[in-house]
């Protein structure tokens, strides 16, 4: 049985996502009867992950694709929203390196393909484009981007 949605199908745990309440997104997780499913979708096709990159801190992210990875591996990281975009391909739009590598890392499709024809990778380069455009640099051993100029500095 599933918990409770509102108007826009939101369940619990994706509110806890939403308001980045690590601590309440672990309990919801590993309770013993949490009454969700992971990829449960919202009006807009979105599942936990979905909103996870586009809202949430790294770690939820990190929790979520866990979980997944352990108690749903069949399910893998690729639901698609209303617009047929994956979680990664979020994670490009919203240039999540971090986020789009540690979906990468847990097998996440490259190649899967939004209703627009872009595929993560088109994402990827368009987000490596525009750091390097604003004057920026990404580490993949810091995995950070590096703004020169102004006020300098990291950004996660």
């Amino acid at each position: 049985m599933d918990l409770p949605v509102d108007e826009w199908k939101l369940c619990p745990l994706h509110y806890t996502i939403i308001y980045n309440r690590r601590q309440l997104v672990s309990v919801l997780l590993h309770a013993p009867n949490p009454g969700f499913r992971i990829h449960q979708k919202d009006v807009g096709c979105n599942t936990a992950l979905h909103l996870a990159v586009m809202t949430a801190e790294d770690e939820i992210v990190a929790d979520l694709i866990t979980f997944i990875q352990t108690y749903d591996p069949t399910a893998g990281v690729d639901p698609i929203d209303s617009l047929r975009r994956t979680p990664l391909m979020l994670a490009w739009m919203l240039s999540r390196f971090t986020v789009a590598e540690s979906l990468i890392q847990a097998g996440a499709n490259q190649e899967s393909v939004d209703c627009y024809g872009w595929s993560a990778r088109r994402y990827e380069t368009v987000a490596r484009a525009r750091i390097e455009r604003l004057g920026g640099t990404y580490s993949r051993s810091t995995r950070k981007v590096r703004h020169s100029g102004g006020g300098g500095g990291w950004a996660g």
